[in-house]
């Protein structure tokens, strides 16, 4: 399937609820595989939107598939056992990209490849989020891209609890780092980092101070 222009769900999406999400899935035993060549293929603007088991395979001008709460909030959005493929670098980019309002997104079990890590743009991300809170990142590939998981911008220090938990990740192959992670009061553990990677870096200030 091909999605041959953006798709912006503020204007023609629907919300879900914690009992009944809006769920885009392959069909059982299935493969789904959609394509495209937009730069942000997908802006999700609702909650409770939920992608689970498709393949992205991005052509060579798409960066994002993914941006989540570009403007308005869009909670607990979800991908869950996709591959996904970048054919593109650039400031802010990365598979999905979240927001201050995307509170509650979890990406858990995908597969993500980047557009390389030689000659792009540094903050070139599998993952990259903006103040984010409530996400979970857990038992990810991410490869091929100059940041493996970057929380570019630190969430508030107040909050003791703001349940950002980044686990069980395999992040190899990057021009950068593993991670960079500029964010307060989170769960950091058991993530593996495989090779050619320049490692882990915390309290990084390049989008803004403030990380723990």
């Amino acid at each position: 399937y091909n999605v041959a222009s953006q798709i912006w769900t503020k204007y023609f999406g629907h919300d879900g609820t914690a009992a009944n999400p809006i769920v885009f899935r392959n069909y059982p035993d299935e493969t789904a595989t959609i394509t495209s060549n937009v730069g942000t293929v997908f802006i999700i603007e609702k909650g409770y939107n939920r992608v689970e088991g498709l393949n992205f395979v991005g052509g060579p001008a798409t960066g994002t598939w993914f941006h989540v709460g570009y403007d308005v909030a869009a909670t607990n959005f979800t991908a869950s056992h996709c591959i996904a493929s970048m054919g593109a670098g650039g400031d802010n980019s990365g598979f999905v990209y979240l927001g201050g309002g995307a509170t509650g997104t979890v990406v858990e079990h995908c597969r993500i490849t980047g557009p390389g890590y030689n000659g792009l743009h540094g903050n070139t991300a599998g993952i990259i989020c903006f103040k984010t809170e409530g996400v979970r990142f857990i038992h990810n590939e991410i490869s091929n891209t100059m940041i493996g998981i970057y929380f570019k911008f630190a969430n508030p220090q107040d909050n003791l609890t703001p349940g950002i938990e980044i686990a069980y990740n395999y992040i190899h192959e990057t021009g950068r780092n593993a991670m960079q992670l500029n964010c307060n009061h989170a769960s950091i553990h058991d993530n593996v980092i495989g090779a050619n990677n320049a490692g882990i870096l915390v309290t990084e200030s390049n989008g803004g101070p403030g990380g723990d």
